[in-house]
């Protein structure tokens, strides 16, 4: 019910936070206004080498490209760090590049998987959490409730007109 980015993202990131019991939650969201994507909420990623090294994620990101495009590859269309490491020791040297810059993206992040949240075929956001505190896997129902989540907040029209409006 929040008309706050902040608040909503941070209510949201707690949760997960909870469930999956992490200690790094965030969400990774398009703003028009800068042309690239911001870190909500505030703070969620300042222990994060993206904070340190004060860079943006832009749309030519290769985890954004596969967010965006090649969910394909990915069960439920999550991007888990371990499957991208499989596929990057499976992969012709070209294709590892790719892997890999997938993998440096998501270590910036501090993220052991991401979900992506989709609005109209475009990427608007990116829920990016951390390893289990228990030392567990993501497996697959963790993800697949992922992957609703990540509809679940697509659909939503409050979310979409806070995600688009970015101030």
């Amino acid at each position: 019910t929040s008309t706050n980015i902040n608040d909503l993202t941070a209510s949201i990131c707690t949760r997960i936070k909870g469930i999956w019991n992490v200690d790094v939650a965030g969400m990774v969201i398009w703003n028009n206004k800068k042309s690239e994507y911001s870190l909500f909420p505030p703070g969620a990623f300042e222990m994060q080498i993206i904070h340190k090294l004060d860079v943006a994620l832009t749309k030519s990101d290769y985890l954004v490209k596969a967010l965006q495009s090649e969910r394909r590859l990915f069960n439920y269309g999550v991007i888990l760090s371990d499957e991208v490491e499989v596929y990057c020791n499976h992969a012709i040297s070209g294709e590892k590049i790719t892997f890999r810059k997938i993998s440096r993206s998501m270590r910036w992040l501090g993220a052991t998987i991401c979900v992506p949240i989709m609005f109209q075929n475009d990427l608007m956001a990116f829920l990016a959490l951390g390893s289990k505190k228990s030392g567990q896997s993501y497996n697959k129902e963790d993800k697949k409730i992922l992957s609703h989540l990540g509809e679940m907040i697509s659909s939503s029209a409050s979310a979409n007109q806070l995600l688009i409006n970015i101030p």
